[in-house]
């Protein structure tokens, strides 16, 4: 297996160059990888590759369906990406505090700091010590007939296709 922990842009380019190599390997990344974009620029050659993102797919989000409605109302020619849903929840949390305490940084982290089970989009936030939220789920995906698919849905988890050096 070949683990790559970044973005499109070099994902894509391992990836062509393990092909090029005759390197028989999985190929598995991060969310960063995880878009259009990089089935796009492989075609083919993006099948059976899988990815871990932290979350779950929007849809699955306690606020998910609603949010998608929304965004999709506003007439956007991009699809959503992988984080919008969160980046959505981080800035309504941030805007509750900057009205809490007014624009004053050290007051607006303090204020971070105390986020415990707040009710979001994304399911409850809890920031840790490092201001991390501490989201507990992880989601697997793979690449199947040039889309991104959940890996429980997928014929690799169920047997019926193989992953690459098995």
């Amino acid at each position: 297996m070949l683990y790559f922990g970044g973005l499109t842009p070099i994902g894509v380019r391992i990836r062509a160059q393990m092909d090029k190599l005759g390197l028989n390997a999985q190929f598995d990344g991060t969310s960063g990888i995880v878009n259009d974009d990089f089935i796009k620029a492989l075609g083919p050659l993006a099948e059976g590759v899988l990815a871990f993102r932290e979350g779950a797919p929007a849809e699955k989000l306690p606020g998910g369906k609603k949010f998608l409605e929304d965004y999709n109302k506003q007439g956007y020619t991009n699809p959503t990406e992988a984080y919008g849903p969160f980046a959505y929840a981080a800035a309504d949390i941030l805007m509750d505090a900057i009205e809490k305490v007014g624009p004053d940084r050290k007051k607006i982290i303090g204020e971070l700091a105390k986020v415990k089970d707040r009710d979001t989009i994304v399911g409850k936030v809890t920031f840790d010590e490092h201001g991390q939220n501490t989201v507990p789920v992880i989601t697997k995906y793979v690449v199947q007939d040039g889309k991104w698919v959940l890996w429980e849905d997928s014929e690799y988890a169920s047997g019926k296709r193989k992953l690459r050096g098995k």
